[in-house]
């Protein structure tokens, strides 16, 4: 199961969405591509771009990038405590607060705070 930031910390004046706080929580939320796409229609030509389909939670990332008017998802490293992969949605600068996706949760956070923390590592192929 998805969980999702709340509400307060969604609303809060540290960050900057392009949409309401109900929308990024419904997007992440979403059980399948029907209920996404019912929520946030754009999300029907999302994996478009893409040479291999995306999977739900792929989709469901660049949804909640593209619905808060990021610059795109990235990808971060392996999360030291779960293992989760981390990724984040690009607000142009290290310390500026955005969303970050680790494993099944969304957070508000900055991208600088993990690498810092030493809370990532890389992923060697």
């Amino acid at each position: 199961m998805n969980t999702a930031a709340s509400i307060a910390n969604l609303s809060s004046n540290a960050i900057r969405l392009d949409c309401t706080p109900e929308l990024i929580r419904a997007i992440w939320k979403a059980k399948n591509r029907d209920e996404l796409e019912t929520i946030y229609p754009p999300a029907a030509d999302i994996d478009r771009d893409y040479f291999n389909p995306l999977n739900l939670r792929q989709i469901k990332r660049e949804a909640v990038n593209k619905a808060a008017g990021f610059y795109g998802v990235e990808y971060l490293g392996r999360d030291r405590r779960t293992g989760d992969r981390v990724y984040y949605c690009n607000a142009g600068d290290t310390y500026a607060a955005t969303l970050c996706f680790i494993g099944n949760r969304l957070i508000v956070s900055c991208w600088g705070y993990f690498v810092e923390s030493g809370r990532v590592r890389e992923q060697h192929t």
